[in-house]
């Protein structure tokens, strides 16, 4: 049986202001701030019983903590429309940047059958830290070239900058042993991108060609032992070219109320920080967890073609698909 007691609590405020420059440029401003602390409480009755289902002891958990963050967010936007309509600029920079500690004790006691103490109770001390840091720069152009089609492109940096401290402490006797529960890490992730689009209608056919090239990096440290992982991709210029993704999207009205469609992608998904950190996470003794530091981004393949049909009561969609991972 466990009972728990949480309290959370949030503050935030949020201010901005836009500045037209003129007709065709606006600049804007916006600040975030939020903060928070949480805090709790939790009991727990143990039982342990044999293979006979007798009761060999029984225990007590006792467990409180505290933590606390703070995160503060600024963006700035500018926009420039052109004098032709629909024709637009953008430029967006935001940076954000945060902190937060945390703080637990745990107390584990054991009694027999008959209440005498079965073991000195297991006291454990947690403490731990972070602060994180992201910066993200895009910019999208925009430019109908007639009626039906329209080109874009855009460019996206983004920095991810992350360092973690947590130590664990078993307390007897008034002294305290620093545990293997332990893990201080940093790592620092980035991504580079650049995307073209051209868009088109002709008649009952319509289409939309895309190409997406990618340059991402992850590092990722062990501070205590100075283990190093992470990956780049792609490896070598030479690899250029699997940084790229297109993607092809194919348009046919088939009559009233009847589409087809034949779609194309390819998409990349890279590994995140705790499915590559070597540290082995033994907080449940029962499942024990480990990144693996060798894994690359994983690339999808994906077609699709899509069949629908609106009625006078409803609709009909059809989907077929196919994915390569």
């Amino acid at each position: 049986y466990s009972a728990t007691d949480r309290m959370r609590r949030f503050r935030s405020i949020r201010f901005g202001l836009d500045f037209f420059a003129s007709i065709r440029n606006t600049l804007s401003l916006t600040q975030n701030i939020v903060k928070g602390t949480f805090s709790n409480e939790q009991t727990q009755d143990q039982e342990y019983l044999n293979q006979n289902k007798t009761l060999e002891r029984f225990g007590f958990r006792s467990a409180n903590s505290e933590s606390e963050f703070e995160r503060y967010n600024t963006q700035l936007n500018y926009t420039h429309r052109f004098p032709k309509q629909g024709q637009q600029l953008s430029a967006n920079l935001n940076y954000s940047n945060g902190s937060g500690n945390e703080a637990s004790n745990i107390v584990n006691s054991f009694f027999r059958p008959d209440g005498t103490l079965y073991s000195v109770p297991a006291r454990v001390r947690n403490a731990g830290r972070n602060n994180n840091d992201q910066y993200t720069f895009e910019v999208d152009y925009t430019n109908p070239l007639g009626e039906n089609s329209k080109f874009e492109a855009g460019a996206r940096t983004f920095t991810n900058k992350q360092k973690s401290y947590f130590s664990s402490f078993s307390l007897l006797n008034g002294s305290e042993t620093l545990l293997p529960l332990s893990n201080n890490y940093a790592y620092s992730e980035t991504v580079n991108a650049a995307y073209l689009s051209f868009s088109n209608k002709i008649n009952t056919f319509g289409y939309q060609l895309g190409l997406r090239a990618e340059v991402s990096r992850f590092e990722g440290e062990l501070i205590d032992s100075a283990r190093k992982f992470g990956y780049d991709y792609p490896r070598s210029a030479n690899r250029f070219f699997d940084a790229l993704f297109p993607s092809v999207f194919l348009t046919k009205q088939a009559g009233e109320g009847a589409e087809l469609q034949v779609n194309y992608t390819r998409r990349i998904r890279r590994p995140n920080f705790w499915q590559l950190n070597p540290f082995i996470d033994i907080n449940d003794p029962v499942n024990l967890r480990q990144g693996n530091p060798q894994l690359q981004p994983e690339f999808v393949n994906s077609f699709e073609f899509n069949y629908s049909q609106n009625y006078q009561k409803g609709n009909f969609l059809g989907v077929v698909y196919y994915r390569n991972n």
